[in-house]
C-alpha cells in the first residue's frame, strides 16, 4: 500500500531513482498512475483527484 493514498489497491515500486505508483484494477490489468523521479518532492507533481 502507498501511504499517501490509503488504498490497498494502489501500490508502488522503487527502481533506481524512480518511484512507480500503480493501481491494481484486476488480475490481468494495472494502471500506472505516475513514474516519479525521487530527486523531486512528490508534492511538486500534479495532484490526484480522490474518488469519493
Amino acid at each position: 500500500m502507498t501511504p499517501e493514498f490509503e488504498n490497498e489497491s494502489i501500490r508502488q515500486l522503487i527502481r533506481g531513482d524512480y518511484r512507480i505508483v500503480y493501481h491494481i484494477i484486476n488480475e490481468s490489468r494495472i494502471d500506472i498512475l505516475t513514474v516519479h523521479n525521487c530527486a523531486r518532492l512528490i508534492t511538486n507533481t500534479r495532484p490526484f483527484k480522490r474518488k469519493k
